[in-house]
């Protein structure tokens, strides 16, 4: 972990040397003086290498004579190739240079050569210093010395490449002197180090200077250009024209440019009044302008005359007789027709959605302010309302973003036919939209206005050869519920819609008070189902399916309980329609899963186990790994799991659960379809989809239909899943006089209470043990309670 984070030192010294190769930190001049420090420094650079080359000779044939070294001889090579090669490429450099910038590593560049120059020079002292004669050793000190003050003062535009240029000569020198025996070491010592330190030191200060400098230079260049540029546009473009009025506005002088933006002669234009150009309520304010007469700035009017029609932009002083009175105006006009018109496409854009055309969310709320504002002067009522889009997640999941897309502008192009003065549509999320009335009335005018908007948005629509149906879902908030801001009104609505999602889309719900109290009570129990998953609360209870006709047990219903530590055992319809708008069904479902079908390994290998799936699950990435990965961990066969869907899955999320049940039926896993008959599902899915069983909801066994009815349709059922060679499973069987009924109606698996309540893990083994014993009870047992 330590390696992924440098130490502070190094990121200050990154930041520091940074900071010196941007002094300014705007990378143009940074640039431009970096140039000029590489230029300074080449000035310098081929009188420093001849300087380099002489010393070289001078010091090498002076030490040959005590020491016949040959690293000497190396030593001097080194520096010589090295001289060469600058002086070589030198004149190149400087033909092709470019001036107006250069870049870091051009700097960089330097650095490191000067680093490797003074370290060259540094080594001779610090071998050879201890083995020269008098007349060595004050050469030599005389060549250092000359050395780092030449060559720091000829890079003195670069402070970074003196500085790695003196300080390795320097701390050489310091190592020669320090290893040869010589009286004054100490005063010797402090002498180089105070020359040293001065240089450096003058260097900085020369560096300072010369950025200094650099920065002023660009500065008045860009000024100059500045101001050329200005003087340039004004004579080739002319955009502004002067003119001169009476005292009664008329004009009586003007420039060519001003004829050419009227498209009117000049002889024309002293024909009229000024304020014959302008529109009647810019007219108006021009005259109330002038009143005063003081001279105006930047004065923006409409301008109409003839077909044309622009903006310009006024300033014009007085002129004044001797005695003060006045005699007119003069001034300058600008044309900013489409500077005015940009202004106007940036403030649509900022008040528009770009995809629909509709007010986005500030705008719409700034609309809302207004509206809720004029209701509470005029005490009428206002109602502002959240649409939100029914399935159209599954849209852009199963034909793409550019197919949601297009069905947004064409849904926004029907709800823009509906908007007058009266109704104002926005767009205030990805697939949300704002609506205000704002003359709302009672809550039936609203009512009825609003089912007018879900009617529009569900009627189909055709992209690229597909048919899109989607539905509409609406939260009203009324502004005679003591709403005093727009933004509780708003709240309001965003809960009145949460509670139509949840308790049945497709249609309108008006806000009450008893919401927020129920929004409040679920933000709660939100948040203990994220910690009843880490703290383990989540468990599962056992129902079994019995073969009537074998009268054993042939597997059994997953059913989870979460044991809240206040509110005691949660069943499912308590939390997981939360779990599922909270983004936490994921994490349920693949747990329950893991755990069923970890359980379902310690039962006999031909009980089977049954899963409830969420039609929010089939949404995900790839379910179906999640299905493969919980067999696998197990090692549960994949024949004895069962899947158990809605009807609102193939109603919801048709495409992906045709996808998905193919993919179960690859495996071998049973796919049932729970609940039949209580939605609103079409039986042709019996056929598109291959599902395995049906089972019938207990509302056909003990509902509020007459026996007849119910009759009627359990046979209808039975006979058409033996026709599609389908298993039924009847659910909340809770008498015998039920189990004989539906017997005789030709139902073979059954599940409720007569045979079992919903049971612990624990208790599994034992049922499967006294139900399919040799001789079997020879009926169910009842249960009273209900889990």
């Amino acid at each position: 972990m330590k390696a992924m984070y440098a130490p502070s030192w190094t990121i200050y010294l990154h930041s520091w040397f940074d900071s010196q190769l941007e002094p300014t930190g705007h990378p143009r001049i940074d640039g431009r003086i970096r140039a000029s420090q590489i230029q300074s420094a080449l000035r310098f650079m081929i009188g420093n290498m001849l300087v380099n080359i002489i010393n070289v000779i001078i010091v090498v044939a002076a030490l040959w004579r005590n020491t016949h070294d040959p690293a000497l001889l190396v030593w001097g090579g080194l520096v010589t190739a090295y001289a060469l090669r600058v002086l070589w490429k030198v004149p190149k450099i400087r033909r092709h240079w470019q001036a107006d910038s250069t870049r870091k590593g051009t700097i960089v560049s330097a650095i490191a050569n000067s680093l490797f120059l003074g370290t060259i020079w540094g080594l001779m002292p610090a071998i050879w210093f201890p083995t020269a004669g008098h007349e060595q050793e004050l050469l030599i000190a005389t060549v250092i010395t000359g050395m780092i003050g030449a060559g720091a003062f000829s890079l003195s535009s670069l402070p970074l490449a003196s500085f790695t240029y003196v300080v390795p000569m320097a701390t050489g020198a310091y190592i020669g002197v320090f290893r040869t025996d010589i009286a004054h070491l100490w005063p010797v010592a402090f002498l180089l180090g105070l020359y040293s330190i001065i240089i450096l030191y003058t260097v900085h200060r020369l560096a300072q200077f010369f950025i200094e400098r650099t920065v002023a230079e660009e500065a008045t260049r860009e000024r100059g250009e500045v101001i050329e540029l200005l003087l340039r546009e004004f004579q080739e473009n002319g955009s502004d024209w002067l003119y001169e009025l009476d005292e009664s506005l008329k004009i009586v002088s003007c420039s060519p440019r001003m004829s050419a933006v009227t498209r009117m002669s000049k002889s024309r234009l002293l024909e009229l009044k000024f304020t014959d150009l302008l529109c009647p309520e810019d007219r108006d304010a021009l005259l109330k302008r002038i009143e005063g007469q003081s001279a105006f700035h930047d004065f923006v009017c409409r301008i109409t005359f003839g077909d044309v029609e622009a903006w310009w932009s006024l300033t014009a002083s007085p002129i004044l007789d001797k005695r003060g009175r006045l005699n007119g105006w003069r001034g300058v006009g600008s044309d900013i027709t489409e500077r005015k018109l940009a202004e106007d496409r940036i403030v649509r854009l900022a008040q528009t959605d770009a995809l629909t055309g509709l007010y986005n969310r500030s705008r719409f709320r700034e609309v809302a302010e207004s509206a809720l504002a004029d209701a509470q002067v005029t005490g009428r009522s206002l109602a502002i309302g959240t649409l939100d889009l029914d399935y159209f997640k599954e849209v852009n999941d199963t034909l793409g973003h550019a197919v949601g897309d297009a069905l947004l502008k064409v849904l926004a192009e029907r709800l823009l036919d509906l908007s007058d003065k009266e109704l104002t549509i926005g767009r205030i999320g990805g697939d949300e939209f704002g609506i205000i009335l704002h003359d709302a009335g009672d809550s039936d005018a609203v009512n009825t206005q609003v089912n007018e908007i879900i009617a529009a948005v569900c009627e189909p629509i055709h992209i690229d050869g597909n048919e899109i149906r989607v539905g509409g879902t609406i939260g009203i908030a009324m502004s005679d519920d003591k709403v005093q801001d727009v933004g509780d009104l708003i709240r309001n609505s965003d809960l009145a819609l949460y509670f139509c999602k949840t308790t049945g889309r497709g249609r309108a719900c008006f806000y009450n008070r008893d919401m927020y109290k129920d929004a409040d009570q679920q933000r709660v129990l939100r948040e203990d189902l994220r910690k009843a998953i880490s703290e383990e609360q989540l468990r599962l209870e056992y129902q079994p399916v019995i073969d009537a006709a074998a009268n054993r047990v042939v597997g059994f219903e997953a059913l989870l309980r979460w044991d809240h530590p206040e509110m005691g055992t949660l069943a499912p319809d308590r939390f997981i329609g939360l779990a599922e708008t909270a983004g936490l069904i994921g994490a349920i479902g693949e747990w329950t899963l893991d755990r069923a079908c970890h359980d379902a390994m310690t039962w006999p290998e031909d009980i089977r186990v049954a899963v409830n799936i969420s039609p929010v699950q089939l949404g995900e990435s790839d379910f179906a790994a999640s299905v493969r990965a919980a067999l696998e961990k197990s090692g549960l066969p994949a024949s004895r799991l069962e899947l158990e869907m809605t009807e609102t899955v193939f109603m919801r999320r048709e495409m992906m659960a045709d996808r998905f049940i193919g993919e179960m039926n690859r495996m071998g896993v049973a796919v049932a379809l729970d609940d039949f008959g209580t939605g609103y599902c079409s039986l042709s899915y019996l056929t598109r989809f291959s599902v395995q069983k049906i089972k019938i909801d207990r509302s056909f066994v003990s509902g509020d239909l007459a026996f007849r009815e119910r009759n009627a349709i359990i046979s209808a059922v039975v006979g058409m899943a033996r026709t599609l060679d389908l298993k039924t499973t009847v659910e909340g069987v809770e008498t015998a006089a039920e189990l004989a009924w539906l017997t005789g109606l030709g139902c073979r698996e059954f599940q409720g209470f007569y045979f079992a309540a919903p049971m612990d893990k624990a208790d599994v083994a034992g049922f499967i043990d006294r139900y399919n014993a040799p001789t079997p009870p020879l009926s169910g047992k009842s249960v009273a309670s209900r889990s």
